[in-house]
């Protein structure tokens, strides 16, 4: 059976309101909101100053993600993958070897209807 779980990709991950976390939200928390929430400890490419959403770098936020996403991905068994979300990474190296680019490629099945993402 595919492993879909989001916790299977991002330990930790919660799905929270204001009021289900009290004095642990912020104020600035809209109430009866719901929000993901993911621990830092489940990137750890990344500083909660690089996080920090008023003077962070969305570029680390997204390096962090997808390179925990494929980490979690590549250690799942090919045979236990979800078939209808191919997660792959590529790279290459600058000319003088001192820069690499990265790319990375999500390729997910969904129904032409509503554009829902269609059960494994």
């Amino acid at each position: 059976m595919a492993t879909t779980t989001p916790t299977s990709y991002l330990a930790g991950l919660r799905l929270v309101t204001s009021e289900s976390n009290g004095s642990a939200l912020s104020a600035s928390f809209a109430n009866s909101t719901q929000y993901l929430c993911i621990p830092m400890s489940s990137l750890p490419e990344l500083t909660a100053v690089e996080a920090n959403p008023s003077t962070g770098d969305i570029r680390k936020i997204m390096f962090a993600f997808e390179t925990a996403i494929y980490d979690a991905y590549d250690a799942i068994a090919v045979a236990d993958r979800p078939t209808r979300w191919i997660n792959s990474r590529s790279q290459s190296f600058s000319s003088d070897g001192l820069n690499i680019t990265r790319n990375f490629n999500h390729q997910i099945t969904t129904a032409v209807s509503g554009e829902e993402v269609i059960d494994e």
